[in-house]
């Protein structure tokens, strides 16, 4: 058993449980009716493009257009992004063309990372409760229920709602008793090897993490986080594999994950930067204003300009 058994809750943490996911769950859904698409050419834009041309069987790509008659001409493949969160769109989009009725791929997005969000309210309170007990694990689903940034976050065609569920359940997994922490069993590593596989998918940065798990295993010797690192490691690179054999030959040049790095180490580094999000000119030097016919040689759509987490929006993506 991946996740151990652990005491029932009582009648009255079940219905605090209860009425915090039901607090969450408003609050996100009130937020949602709310938003509209991107009116900048920002990463939900591209984001909602690529879920949707994976949706429609063209690849991790973008759609170009005539320039006469501006219908689509072709699709250029593309690796600047990391292929996590817009492969999870396009499944989700697949699924929604199956429903009756019509609804903008936006709207299927943010209804998804709704229900996602809602689900972390209850992931979290799972690992509280394994970590601490039920009461830390409701004080802390309250506090994922009710955190701004959580909120906004869910009704936005971003990453961060995504990779917020995928890394606590990897923490779930990895953390579900103190004795199972320390002392894991080889199916249990592999579940963690797949999870980190698919947060790294998501957010390349979370590479960062994956280390840490030798303080888990260290006090049983150098030998054993060795093997048990080993097994990680492995299925970790066999979930990153596929993606990287396909996307380099694609792209014709090396890629582990996505070909943003140096566009974030630009954003991040360059000359006045300040902290702030800004594709400054040099980030952006040889590309030229979108127009759905190119992109820049590292498949990155050309854009321009400053962009904020609170960019205005526009009715849904092909359709109202």
């Amino acid at each position: 058993m991946v996740l151990a058994r652990v005491p029932r809750l009582t009648a009255g943490q079940r219905l605090g449980l209860a009425g915090i996911v039901a607090v969450g769950a408003v609050l996100r859904v009130a937020w949602a009716t709310q938003v509209r698409f991107p009116r900048v050419l920002a990463d939900p834009f591209f984001y909602v493009m690529l879920g949707g041309s994976l949706a429609d069987g063209h690849g991790y790509a973008y759609p170009s257009f005539d320039p006469v008659t501006g219908l689509i001409a072709g699709y250029a493949p593309t690796a600047y992004y990391p292929p996590g969160y817009p492969l999870f769109l396009g499944g989700v989009f697949r699924l929604a063309d199956t429903w009756p009725g019509e609804a903008s791929r936006f709207g299927v997005a943010v209804a998804a990372n709704v229900v996602l969000s809602v689900a972390l309210v209850g992931l979290v309170f799972a690992l509280g409760r394994r970590l601490a007990g039920p009461v830390v694990g409701l004080a802390a689903g309250a506090v994922t229920a009710l955190w701004p940034n959580l909120v906004f976050h869910s009704g936005v065609a971003l990453t961060e709602t995504l990779f917020l569920c995928l890394f606590v359940l990897m923490m779930l997994v990895a953390l579900a008793t103190p004795e199972v922490a320390r002392h894991p069993g080889r199916r249990r590593l592999l579940v963690m090897g797949v999870l980190v596989g698919l947060v790294i998918l998501v957010r390349p940065v979370s590479v960062v993490v994956a280390p840490l798990l030798l303080i888990l295993w260290w006090s049983d010797g150098v030998g054993a986080a060795a093997r048990w690192m080993t097994l990680v490691a492995g299925a970790t690179v066999a979930v990153l594999a596929p993606w990287a054999i396909l996307s380099t030959d694609r792209m014709n040049a090396p890629v582990l994950v996505s070909l943003n790095v140096g566009d974030n180490l630009c954003i991040g580094y360059h000359d006045g930067a300040d902290g702030s999000f800004e594709l400054a000119r040099q980030c952006t030097s040889g590309s030229r204003t979108w127009t759905g016919r190119s992109t820049r040689p590292d498949g990155s759509p050309p854009t321009s300009g400053r962009r904020s987490p609170t960019s205005g929006t526009t009715r849904g993506m092909w359709s109202p």
